[in-house]
């Protein structure tokens, strides 16, 4: 037995073809003032051309900007002044402290790479201890200089 408590089905489509007209139609009458555009309608290539032909502006007139300070180069002034009465751009010029992980890094690899070679000698010289070892120790040297020089920052 099916259940009845189901919603309906929706069935989904793509919406009709209708394309919404913006502009006018171009008017077909070429018969104007060669200095004038055509009709106050939109601007068409040809209404451009002829006013280009004749000298006259393409453009409105630049108007006035608005009042207060929108120029960008006024606004990054006033940023400025802010960021350096609050001390942000002063400069310290005292001295970092000496980084101990060179020190650290030497440590590590040469007790690491004891460790290991070690490790090897109280296994047992053969070909396949002293292989695993050799081995051991280039991945944990190439491992620890990638983490202290690459990843780790200076501390």
């Amino acid at each position: 037995m099916a259940d009845s408590d189901d919603p309906p089905r929706k069935l989904y489509q793509l919406k009709p073809r209708d394309f919404e007209r913006v502009n006018a139609a171009p008017s077909s009458d070429d018969t104007a003032a060669p200095g004038a555009p055509a009709e106050p309608g939109p601007i068409d290539v040809r209404d451009l051309a002829r006013l280009a032909a004749n000298g006259q502006p393409l453009l409105s007139p630049r108007r006035d900007p608005a009042p207060g300070r929108t120029d960008v180069h006024g606004v990054l002034q006033e940023n400025l002044a802010r960021a350096n009465a609050a001390g942000l751009n002063d400069v310290d010029l005292t001295p970092r402290p000496p980084s101990r992980r060179k020190r650290d890094y030497w440590f590590c690899l040469v007790a690491g790479n004891a460790f290991i070679v070690g490790l090897v000698l109280l296994l047992g010289l053969n070909p396949m201890t002293v292989m695993f070892g050799f081995g051991g120790v280039i991945v944990f040297s190439v491992g620890l200089t990638w983490i202290m020089w690459f990843v780790m920052d200076r501390y």
